[in-house]
């Protein structure tokens, strides 16, 4: 696997993630949305610097980053069986997880 293949998956995800806790803050008013969101988001462009200078540490940290938020979103998406955002989040979250994990045996 690529590591700009992960680089990407780790910027795509950010982006969701922020995106996904704006959307939270707009529509319900959920200020810990907006908050987690935009943490996330940080780490996961961390990750994205990390990896782009070649350091394993910044696969370690997206998929550390992953892992915590599949356990968040996928017991909401087995309780609510609604795709948005928890389902989304859920099948992201995996596979942004499963890109790390490869790049973390290939190293």
């Amino acid at each position: 696997m690529s590591s700009t293949l992960v680089e990407i998956a780790f910027g795509v995800y950010g982006v969701m993630l922020a995106a996904g806790g704006w959307v939270g803050f707009r529509k319900a008013g959920s200020r810990p949305s907006l908050i987690a969101g935009s943490i996330s988001a940080v780490v996961a462009i961390g990750a994205l610097l990390l990896c782009f200078l070649n350091l394993k540490a910044g696969c370690w940290a997206g998929a550390a980053l992953s892992v915590a938020m599949l356990g968040f979103f996928a017991p909401r998406y087995l309780k609510s069986k609604k795709m948005m955002p928890a389902g989304m989040m859920s099948v992201a979250s995996a596979l942004v997880l499963a890109m790390a994990l490869m790049m973390i045996a290939q190293a």
